[in-house]
């Protein structure tokens, strides 16, 4: 069984105005370049007595070589071959109290096995990676479900790249995804991403369904809410409908963007990230530029919400990441009663329509009781079965 070592509790004695955890990030080789620890590590500042000063404690990241491809369309490397590396080059670093790797699901290609396997030989993984737009297989394929079990199984969060209203890596996909495994936290990495073309190339039925008539001339990089706005969308159905887990991450949108998902979906469920050292905080970026971008994000949290600024920045930049990128050595505890019941909730209706169907079984079986009973396997020891079970093993002995 994987050891995974936690990322440190947080400090509550420490004013906010301190430690982040960016939960998006990458290393490895993409288009002839490689991304080494230290175009992640020159963010990092250790902890300092100055509260009022900001510090990267933690990058969540996973490897671009088992996402993007070479000429010959293969990928960079393999399912076990991008993880391994990442794992070798944390290590190579010494970084590991720095750098928390996720393992990065070649659907298409790989195979679910491989992953268990990492897992197995004891190579220390804080959640999986999928980026549908690569694999080109819709994110709402059977083929990642074998994935998600694994998540399941060892209580881990999935990350997913997400794009575009109906492509492969649609938020409205990965939402019909997360309904079949409820339990398991789901990020939706960028909200939505926008495409990277001008207004005036698309399809003139998105135009009108975005309202872009009058934007033609621009690109859709300036009026990317409208693309934002679709992961927000599907989070905030999750949570009204109760039957998933969905979380949102702000690399590549605006404050503004960030601002309108806390208001629609809660704090609770907004997860700072850079996509470092892509983006904003790409490989020429310094210091100095990642910590203006954070003040730009915390700026716009403390004029929409003045009164409670900091709790929020506090759960955007570091307690939601903590909690679920953070101990992975027991199930993923979320102390927040609102993100409880959304995923007690979501499991809860799954187990009401077994329960439907099994009631309906046994009214169908009266005559035939202890088959049933080994159908379900009831005859496990009280300490192994679960709540579900318990209650089914009650109502067939009134039988």
């Amino acid at each position: 069984m994987v050891n995974v070592t936690s990322i440190r509790p947080y400090n509550y004695n420490i004013a906010f105005n301190g430690r982040i955890i960016d939960s998006h990030t990458h290393l490895g080789k993409m288009d002839n370049r490689s991304y080494e620890p230290d175009s992640l590590t020159k963010f990092h500042k250790k902890q300092t007595d100055n509260p009022d000063e900001d510090y990267v404690d933690t990058f969540v990241t996973s490897a671009l070589d088992g996402m993007c491809r070479k000429s010959d369309g293969k990928y960079v490397s393999n399912e076990i071959e991008a993880n391994k590396n990442l794992i070798n080059t944390i290590k190579s670093a010494n970084a590991q109290n720095i750098i928390k790797p996720l393992a990065v699901c070649q659907v298409d290609s790989g195979n679910a096995k491989n992953i268990e396997k990492l897992f197995d030989e004891g190579d220390k993984f804080y959640g999986l990676k999928f980026h549908p737009m690569e694999t080109q297989i819709n994110a709402d394929d059977e083929r990642y479900n074998p994935y998600m079990k694994i998540a399941q199984k060892r209580h881990l969060p999935c990350v997913f790249h997400t794009e575009t209203t109906d492509g492969y890596a649609a938020p409205k996909r990965i939402y019909e995804l997360a309904k079949r495994t409820p339990e398991v936290p789901v990020v939706l990495y960028h909200m939505c991403l926008v495409p990277a073309k001008s207004v005036k190339d698309l399809p003139e039925e998105e135009i009108q369904a975005r309202g872009l008539q009058n934007d033609r001339d621009k690109w859709c990089w300036d009026v990317r809410e409208s693309w934002n706005r679709e992961g927000i969308d599907v989070v905030e159905q999750a949570i009204k409908n109760k039957d998933a887990n969905l979380y949102l991450e702000t690399s590549w949108t605006k404050p503004e963007t960030m601002i309108e998902a806390i208001k629609r979906v809660g704090a609770d469920r907004v997860l700072w990230g850079t996509d470092a050292p892509i983006g904003d905080s790409g490989e020429n970026a310094t210091k100095e530029n990642y910590f203006a971008n954070v003040d730009k994000y915390k700026a716009a949290i403390k004029e929409a919400f003045p009164e409670n600024a900091q709790e929020i920045e506090d759960k955007v930049f570091f307690k939601n990441a903590e909690r679920l990128f953070g101990n992975k050595s027991k199930k993923i505890s979320n102390n927040d009663k609102a993100i409880e019941t959304v995923g007690y909730a979501a499991s809860l209706a799954v187990g009401i329509g077994a329960l439907t169907a099994f009631i309906k079984n046994i009214s169908q079986k009266k005559n035939n009781k202890i088959q049933f009973q080994d159908n379900l396997q009831l005859n496990e020891k009280p300490h192994k079965e679960s709540i579900l079970q318990r209650i089914i093993h009650k109502f067939v002995k009134k039988l």
